[in-house]
């Protein structure tokens, strides 16, 4: 029953989980009997994060088989021990990705009751798709090599492997080829325009650096100190792929929309630039919107609607710009998950939601910290009544946005971002990704 629940609730159909409530006793709380049946509590806990506002019965469920399988898995043998530990950190609603497909390859491989026919077609497609992404990879790389920005500025980071690595992890199948490439090639560069919106460049050259991405015209390099001239020209350069793209699609009316959002991106840069430079700690919801802003996410839904196998009607890109509320969930969420990843690397009193939140409502750290989980958590639910049909937005785009909102679990995964410091768990992990195909 968890599992068909689960599969229907992530494939957009409501069904209601008061279905739940024959697996409670007479005194509410949760037969014991379930205990006994580990994939079944497996399967339950999985279900679990389906929930969305006002299911109280699966906020019970979840803390209820956490807790029992945590206490259960070091007594497990593999490969069930595996399997539960995994689905500990990385519950399939929220992290299923293409590292996931690696796990349980490997896992299977050594499950003598596994189907070695299945198991032999799950390698073949493994290695296939991976096939595609080095090949990916490899025009990237070249690309990269060409760009003045790659090595003429030493004060940023070089992060061309890592970007293509995060939207590779869920975006994975060859139709969002197109998406995988294009989101590379702008996450470079806005990982370098972040590191100068963030300390290199002083407030009156990134005036003039945000006045030059408002108006998008290649007459306004000239205006810019040097060390901003290779970053502007090249990302005006891939805009400008994107829009022939467009127009030879016959849909030269986005452009205006891809080039506004990335324009948001650096006037949040801007703001935020200000309030870091002058100690200032805006109100908590101000410096949220903005700082949402600031990260990108807008970008990358432009690239996914754009690259997502057919461009989608004009209705979806003109929802898309008003920025709804689904979409500025998201933004949050990944403000949230950069913020609380970075905790442990940010200096006393440094600009971020926690900091802000903490003198915004006069609490401590750890109250705040507390606060934001909850936050997260709300955003979830709400995601997950987002994706229940009827939607605002065909259905393979809303996927396609889930698959987004996964990249962010992805990416900040056990309290690191690759994009800020590349770890030996994530290098281990882009190796697994790109690295020699399963024998067969």
């Amino acid at each position: 029953m968890s599992l068909r629940f689960r599969l229907l609730r992530q494939h957009g159909f409501y069904v209601p989980s008061d279905a739940f409530r024959k697996f409670k006793d007479e005194k509410g709380g949760f037969k014991e009997s379930l205990t006994t049946d580990v994939r079944g509590m497996l399967a339950f806990y999985e279900a679990s994060h389906v929930r969305i506002h006002g299911e109280d019965i699966l906020d019970e469920a979840l803390n209820f088989t956490t807790a029992h399988l945590r206490s259960m898995a070091t007594q497990l043998s593999n490969p069930l021990k595996i399997q539960v530990t995994h689905a500990l950190r990385f519950p399939l609603h929220k992290f299923f990705s293409r590292l996931d497909h690696w796990h349980y390859i490997s896992v299977f491989e050594n499950d003598p009751s596994s189907d070695k026919t299945l198991l032999k077609f799950a390698k073949l497609d493994f290695n296939l798709i991976q096939s595609l992404h080095k090949k990916e990879l490899s025009y990237l790389t070249r690309w990269w090599k060409g760009q003045e920005c790659s090595t003429q500025l030493s004060f940023s980071r070089d992060r061309m492997v890592e970007n293509y690595y995060i939207y590779t992890t869920t975006h994975y199948e060859p139709h969002y080829a197109g998406f995988r490439v294009a989101f590379a090639k702008v996450g470079t560069l806005l990982t370098i325009i972040d590191d100068i919106y963030d300390g290199y460049g002083w407030i009156e050259e990134l005036e003039i650096l945000t006045k030059a991405f408002e108006r998008w015209d290649r007459s306004c390099i000239h205006q810019l100190p040097n060390y901003m001239k290779p970053s502007y020209k090249a990302l005006l350069e891939i805009y400008e792929e994107i829009e022939q793209y467009l127009a030879r699609k016959g849909k030269a009316n986005c452009i205006e929309l891809i080039r506004k959002t990335a324009t948001d991106v650096m006037c949040g840069s801007l703001q935020y630039a200000k309030w870091f430079r002058a100690h200032c700690h805006p109100p908590y919801d101000e410096y949220l919107t903005n700082a949402s802003t600031a990260l990108g996410c807008s970008t990358t839904n432009d690239c996914c609607f754009i690259f997502n196998g057919e461009i989608p009607p004009d209705e979806v890109l003109e929802w898309a710009n008003q920025n709804p509320k689904p979409l500025q969930d998201h933004a949050k969420k990944c403000r949230l998950l950069n913020d609380l990843t970075a905790s442990g690397r940010l200096r006393d009193g440094t600009l971020s939601t926690i900091t802000c939140y903490m003198k915004h409502y006069n609490v401590s750290e750890e109250e705040a910290m507390e606060e934001l989980h909850k936050q997260l958590d709300d955003f979830q639910k709400d995601w997950n009544k987002e994706t229940l049909r009827p939607t605002v937005v065909p259905v393979p785009i809303m996927n396609s946005l889930t698959k987004l909102a996964r990249c962010a679990e992805v990416l900040y995964f056990n309290g690191e971002d690759p994009l800020a410091v590349v770890t030996q768990i994530h290098e281990e992990n882009i190796t697994k990704m790109f690295g020699d195909p399963f024998p067969v």
